[in-house]
């Protein structure tokens, strides 16, 4: 089945609610319907067990990291301290924006990128049968 693990995910969020269903208690990661419980989905168990508060202080103190760091990146009196400030936020963005990997095996650098592709590939395709006369037959 193609997506089975964001489908659980998504269930596994979903059922976490404001509060959470508990530590070591999400139906989703402890019946093994979410598999990699401690890995690619781990937000889906932070949602699930501790549900949307939680969740959500997860998301600003990401989005507070990457504020500082880009503060402290713009205001840095040397190059190096510049540097490791953009390379915190680089190891942080670049993740979240990484290759899209689907259940087909097809890779792709975001999600637009099979839209421009069949874009490219339809403009291609026309272009050698631009100059091609058609007749038709009555």
């Amino acid at each position: 089945m193609h997506g089975y693990n964001i489908i659980q995910s998504k269930l596994a969020v979903g059922a976490g609610k404001i509060f959470g269903m508990g530590i070591l208690k999400g139906n989703q990661t402890q019946l093994g319907f979410l598999y990699p419980k401690t890995t690619d989905f781990i937000f889906a168990v932070i949602g699930e067990e501790m549900g949307f508060i939680v969740s959500a202080t997860v998301v600003l103190l990401y989005v507070l990291l990457l504020t500082k760091a880009i503060h402290v990146a713009k205001t840095a009196k040397d190059d190096l301290g510049s540097y490791i400030a953009t390379g915190i936020v680089r190891n942080i963005i670049f993740p979240c924006a990484r290759k899209y990997r689907y259940d087909d095996r097809i890779i792709t650098n975001n999600r637009s990128s099979t839209t421009i592709y069949k874009l490219w590939r339809k403009f291609t395709y026309n272009e050698f049968y631009m100059y091609r006369n058609v007749v038709k037959y009555k």
